[in-house]
């Protein structure tokens, strides 16, 4: 039995997130949110033995290890600039486990990010959809 466990996952995430922007002006903050959708690639855990010792490997993935995809809740708060760059800060909670020992520990992602971007080749247009009545 382990008295702790540290895992690295290396996943591919594919995220379906509703933006609210934070102004009509082409420079504009903005937050997202929404699910997520974690395939585990490959990775790699350490843990300590409860008798003593530690164990370092590579991760297996199985129908008594560890599972191969996840669901989280995503939240995304940032700003993009009339030319393109766009800045942001992210948290990803965890909603299911990837362990699939039963009666085994949970293992959830917690994840916090910071991204710089650029659009390519694209001009922010930003459309008033208001009524004007």
């Amino acid at each position: 039995m382990a008295s702790d466990n540290e895992v690295k996952l290396h996943t591919f995430e594919l995220a379906a997130l509703l933006q609210v922007d934070f102004g009509n002006k082409p420079s504009h903050g903005f937050l997202k949110v929404g699910p997520t959708l974690d395939f585990q690639l490959f990775g790699h855990e350490k843990f300590n033995l409860q008798t003593g010792g530690s164990v370092s490997r590579k991760m297996t993935f199985g129908y008594g290890d560890y599972g191969h995809y996840s669901a989280n809740a995503l939240a995304q708060l940032g700003f993009e600039t009339s030319s393109g760059l766009v800045f942001s800060v992210n948290y990803t909670y965890g909603l299911t486990s990837i362990s699939n020992a039963d009666g085994g520990p949970k293992v959830l992602h917690r994840c916090i990010g910071f991204s710089i971007g650029k659009y390519l080749n694209a001009k922010k247009i930003v459309l008033d959809t208001r009524n004007k009545e």
